[in-house]
């Protein structure tokens, strides 16, 4: 049977190479839909899972990307400590810092405050010079850690003094600045290209924003000392502060992605109409060849074939297209998922450790199972139509 659906398809080869290329394209569009459906939320987890910090809190009725402050975080994170199964924990500030350096230009830079004694915070990774001090964290000297960008474009590199302009409590530039030395430049984590960034103690950005007395925070970070023990700790911070919403890795990727990046919707219907261009190509090829081959199934009707051999004649017609289609498309659509990354991660402010299309087992074994499905679908109708070819029927349509 296969080698005369086979025979059959390369009857028509102008007609055959067109569908095989159609559904190659739709196959392609398919395979990056499906990699764009789970992409940007996997990669997004695995940059925080790198991080080392399973849990992150922010203020209760607040949504990741708010901004809300915790007021008085320092009690929270003693608080937090007691718990015998929290390895360290990780209060995080963000604010808004205006730059002199020597250059003289004023910049304003987005800038994280955090404390503690951390040798490898979980948001940056030190690129030239050192890390800030002890003496820095302990709010006795003025250091900062600034990004590329920032290093780059006001020409700063480790050693160098920068003014900084403090704020009022009203949100009004204060004239006389403050002077800091830059200990390092740093890669920062979710850092978009050419974003500029600093990280700081958190008192002295406290200070800075005019927001000193409060103590706040914007999120507070969670390291547990093994995965098992998620459940307990989350139990012991629901407890001690009903106020605050907690979220483990997976729940805070999906907060995030679902109000910033429409994907899932993109991808939903691009892959139904990816499919019904599958559907509609394989269709109008098997329907016009069954057509065409009407008095050749219907003489072996009459020579003896069964009616479910001419069926799997064309059924096996659609199969092969598509996995010719699948053949074509699944390389086609790899590489155009490259060149796709390449054009989504040049838009501003996009990290550069997230990625958009993301190859996974599951997105290649759904794009076969769907384009197995959608062909067997289009190739039963044309089939069926071709197992109830009558010989006598077929002549007294042509002599009339």
């Amino acid at each position: 049977m296969m080698h005369l659906a086979i025979k059959s398809l390369l009857r028509h080869k102008s007609r055959l190479i067109l569908t095989v290329i159609a559904v190659s394209a739709a196959c392609a569009l398919m395979f990056d839909m499906f990699m764009l459906a789970n992409g940007f939320q996997k990669s997004l987890t695995n940059v925080l899972e790198n991080s080392g910090y399973q849990l992150r809190l922010i203020p209760k009725g607040a949504n990741p990307l708010s901004g809300a402050l915790f007021k008085h975080e320092a009690k929270i994170v003693q608080t937090l400590k007691k718990c015998p199964y929290v390895k360290n924990v990780f209060p995080l500030a963000l604010g808004i810092l205006a730059i002199s350096s020597h250059k003289g230009d004023l910049q304003f830079v987005e800038a994280f405050g955090y404390t503690g004694k951390f040798k490898n915070p979980p948001f940056y990774k030190i690129l030239k010079g050192t890390n800030l001090s002890n003496l820095t964290l302990s709010g006795k000297t003025h250091a900062m850690i600034i990004s590329r960008a920032l290093a780059e474009k006001g020409k700063i590199k480790p050693g160098d003094l920068i003014q900084v302009y403090p704020f009022s409590s009203g949100f009004a530039m204060v004239k006389k600045p403050e002077t800091f030395k830059i200990s390092g430049t740093a890669f920062f984590n979710l850092e978009g290209g050419g974003e500029e960034m600093a990280a700081l103690p958190l008192k002295e950005l406290d200070k800075l924003q005019g927001s000193e007395p409060l103590d706040p925070a914007n999120v507070i970070l969670i390291k547990v000392d093994q995965n098992k023990n998620l459940k307990i700790v989350t139990k012991f911070a629901a407890e001690k502060f009903p106020d605050i919403r907690i979220y483990n890795i997976p729940k805070f990727v999906q907060a995030i992605a679902k109000p910033v990046f429409s994907l899932d919707a993109v991808s939903v219907v691009m892959r139904v109409v990816s499919s019904c261009m599958v559907f509609l190509f394989l269709f109008i090829f098997l329907a016009l060849t069954a057509q065409e081959s009407r008095g050749e199934l219907a003489g072996l009707r009459a020579v003896g074939f069964q009616a479910a051999s001419c069926f799997r004649i064309v059924f096996w017609q659609g199969i092969c297209l598509t996995l010719s289609g699948a053949f074509i498309g699944l390389p086609a659509g790899y590489l155009l998922s490259y060149y796709l990354n390449r054009i989504f991660e040049g838009f501003p402010f996009v990290p550069e450790q997230l990625h958009f299309f993301i190859l996974t087992p599951s997105s290649l074994g759904l794009t076969l199972i769907t384009l197995f499905l959608v062909g067997s679908m289009a190739g039963f109708f044309p089939a069926l139509q071709a197992s109830r070819s009558n010989l006598l029927q077929i002549l007294h349509e042509e002599l009339e």
